[in-house]
């Protein structure tokens, strides 16, 4: 038998299967809502404590897919399709809001979706200063998105039954409610801050640390102004402020990341302002 072929013609359509970590995390995660399904409605906690837990264990559940997202191949995220299929099949039912099997489904499938999509554009940033950029609008887009009348998260907040298609559910502990906590969009910058740090060596737990303290940051503050809060500007905040490197912008990008960061701020205040 010859060595393997390396020409890129012959592989860089090859069909790559989802990793097997990834594919374990996102099913323990599956049997861990099963479990809080279970144990939740006879839990005595007041709502706030309830509220924690249950945002911590969605935060946790974002974060350990993220940490193995696989990252890289385009053709991995032909896989995607099975994802969003599932949700679209809950879709045509009535009962997904109170279901919690279709609650389970969502959130694997939203988890799946956004950790797929979020490595791969995480494993092709070419630099880890490039995150101030990711950051800075991420944020922009994220605060018009959920605080604008007009935005995108503030639409789907409104509506119930595409809010419960859009954002990751879990029980809500002491009770047997099951409110969705977390948006899709936050699970792509998840996994694309983790990816990212771990292409470029940058120390996937300390990533993980600034985006646990970003998550934090961003429950305190559903606490203060009881309201839907945009998470994005916490995350980019917290690992442009503890991961240094994804700060340091390359001398030549500069002119690049100032020009689209200061159109995209005025764009974004036109929107608002309009």
């Amino acid at each position: 038998m010859g060595p393997a072929s390396t020409d890129p013609r012959k592989t860089r359509f090859q069909f790559r299967a989802p990793s097997r970590p990834w594919l374990l995390t996102l099913s323990l995660i599956v049997l861990g809502e099963g479990l809080c399904v279970l144990v939740a409605p006879s839990l005595d906690v007041s709502r706030g404590v309830a509220s924690v837990l249950s945002f911590t264990c969605v935060c946790g559940s974002v974060l350990a897919a993220s940490s193995v997202a696989p990252s890289g191949s385009l053709w991995r995220l032909a896989w995607v399709f099975v994802p969003v299929f599932a949700i679209a099949a809950v879709a045509m039912t009535d009962a997904r809001a109170s279901n919690p099997g279709a609650v389970m489904l969502i959130t694997v499938s939203l988890l799946a979706i956004g950790t797929l999509a979020g490595g791969l554009i995480g494993g092709r940033i070419q630099h880890p200063g490039h995150l101030l950029v990711v950051a800075y609008v991420s944020s922009l887009a994220d605060i018009f998105s959920v605080l604008h009348r007009d935005g995108v998260s503030a639409r789907i907040v409104a509506a119930e039954a595409i809010l419960v298609l859009a954002a990751m559910g879990w029980p809500l502990f002491g009770t047997s409610e099951l409110p969705p906590m977390l948006g899709v969009g936050d699970i792509v910058l998840t996994a694309l801050y983790v990816t990212t740090a771990r292409a470029h060596k940058l120390g996937v737990k300390q990533m993980v640390l600034a985006l646990s303290v970003g998550y934090s940051a961003t429950l305190v503050s559903l606490f203060v102004f009881a309201r839907a809060i945009p998470a994005l500007p916490f995350l980019g905040a917290a690992v442009i402020a503890l991961v240094p490197p994804a700060h340091r912008l390359r001398r030549e990008d500069l002119p690049a990341a100032i020009l689209g960061m200061t159109t995209l701020t005025a764009l974004f205040a036109w929107l608002w302002f309009r």
